[in-house]
């Protein structure tokens, strides 16, 4: 999948807006995380205030190699391998990305 400028363009204004309303949008973000998702509630044991930088963070990195497709697969499969490692199934990230397109 090719993503034009017009779209990486959005992306990033998307993505600014996102982080001047950190507190708010991760706030809703676990809201909806879970009430999707209740069962989901277990993985998040520490601080949703540091796992929200930590999930800002990733975001930011796809976003930066977005458009070099082989280095952005590299960085969220490393991602993904530790996730399952943390007890995530395949199921959770359908819930987690309704969450996110809910927020």
């Amino acid at each position: 999948m090719t993503i034009s400028e017009d779209q990486l363009d959005l992306l990033r204004a998307s993505m600014r807006l996102v982080n001047e309303r950190k507190p708010l949008m991760s706030a809703i973000f676990y809201e909806r995380l879970f009430e999707r998702g209740p069962e989901l509630r277990r993985l998040f044991t520490g601080d949703l205030v540091e796992q929200t930088d930590k999930v800002m963070f990733a975001l930011g990195a796809v976003l930066a190699q977005i458009h070099d497709v082989e280095a952005c697969r590299d960085m969220t499969s490393d991602l993904a391998l530790r996730h399952v490692g943390y007890g995530v199934a395949a199921v959770d990230y359908a819930t987690a990305g309704d969450a996110v397109l809910a927020t």
